[in-house]
């Protein structure tokens, strides 16, 4: 399992199905990313060049055979990014696509709806059963 994946289970509530600190999320998603990549031994951080240079993350070229981490690899593929502008690239969209994997393995079940009748919604629940097990085992 992803570190991206742990991290949003956890910041799922299980009553609600909405993550804790919302707002964050996406910066969160996409440093947990690149951190998967990092391990993954992907990526790599380049450092600083010269005085006003910043520090870039650049591909190892290690292939990746999980999908996720395949599109997070193209993204970085695409130009040479500082850390922060990266993690702020990764995350966009990343809650859907790491939520849509938990949902596909059966970790979190999907809750469709609309907000005052007009806008769609969606949150993923981490099952019930799942929980009450995990509580209970020693």
């Amino acid at each position: 399992m992803l570190i991206a994946e742990d991290l949003l289970l956890l910041l799922l509530d299980d009553e609600s199905g909405r993550p804790a600190k919302a707002s964050h999320l996406p910066v969160a998603l996409g440093g947990a990313l690149l951190v998967d990549l990092v391990l993954a031994e992907a990526v790599q951080l380049e450092p600083k060049q010269g005085l006003l240079g910043s520090a870039t993350v650049r591909t190892t070229g290690t292939a990746v055979e999980d999908p996720l981490l395949g599109g997070a690899l193209a993204v970085v593929e695409e130009k040479a990014r500082s850390p922060k502008a990266l993690v702020e690239r990764l995350g966009k969209g990343s809650k859907e696509r790491v939520a849509e994997r938990l949902a596909d393995r059966g970790l979190v079940e999907k809750h469709e709806g609309k907000v005052l009748g007009l806008f769609p919604t969606r949150r993923g629940q981490p099952p019930m059963r799942r929980t009450s097990r995990a509580c209970a085992a020693p």
